[in-house]
């Protein structure tokens, strides 16, 4: 929007706009009340948050094939919300976040993961067994999980790294009791996004149908 230039320091609307005075001279700015204003605003927070969503979802994308659904835009969502509750772009309101909507990570698994942190160390526990674990269908013969660590700030361009660990293969006709430990290193003061994902298999082949995957924020760091 053009500055206006203004002459003896008047006014024209001192309930629509507020003088600015710079080195360069003074001008009228609306107030930030203005629908106007608050429009500009908020359409380049949408685009703020939007590149660190898409930031986050190509350092995902390994992990996501063949899950469906409208990530870019829930999660930038989500980022923008954390700006008007917190005053910054971050990961608080990500804990428990869903990669698919429809197809969440308890619709597969029913079993109850504990995180502990012990001097830098992130563990992930994940206990197992013929109870836990749902097969929608006859097809799918198995599963394994996958435990993903993206470390970074998403509002910084190329600040994102990822690591990542991935269980044994289980079947689905073979009973079994055990847990899945996955274990990182989270660098000091850096914002973090622990994932779980447990994708399942056709035989020897990935299942076809997004509905057999599914993948959650479980714990963030800021």
């Amino acid at each position: 929007m053009k500055k206006k230039r203004i002459r003896e320091n008047k006014n024209p609307d001192a309930d629509r706009y507020i003088i600015v005075h710079t080195k360069d001279g003074d001008h009228i700015r609306a107030k930030r009340t203005d629908p106007f204003i608050n429009a500009q605003f908020a359409e380049m927070a949408t685009e703020t948050c939007s590149a660190a969503a898409k930031q986050i979802l190509i350092k995902l994308k390994p992990f996501t094939q063949r899950m469906t659904g409208r990530m870019n835009v829930r999660l930038s969502g989500k980022m923008r919300s954390a700006k008007k509750i917190t005053g910054s772009y971050n990961y608080s309101l990500l804990n428990g976040f869903e990669l698919q909507k429809d197809h969440p990570l308890d619709a597969l698994y029913k079993g109850i993961y504990t995180i502990k942190h012990d001097n830098g160390k992130l563990e992930l526990a994940v206990p197992i067994n013929e109870r836990d674990v749902q097969q929608h269908n006859g097809i799918v013969t198995g599963c394994f999980f996958e435990a993903v660590l993206l470390t970074g700030d998403a509002m910084v361009h190329n600040n994102l790294r990822v690591e990542d660990d991935r269980s044994d293969l289980y079947y689905f006709n073979q009973k079994y009791n055990a847990t899945v430990l996955f274990q990182f290193i989270v660098p000091d003061n850096t914002p973090y996004l622990l994932l779980l994902k447990i994708a399942c298999m056709e035989g020897n082949e990935m299942a076809y149908h997004s509905k057999h995957y599914g993948m959650k924020v479980v714990e963030v760091g800021l």
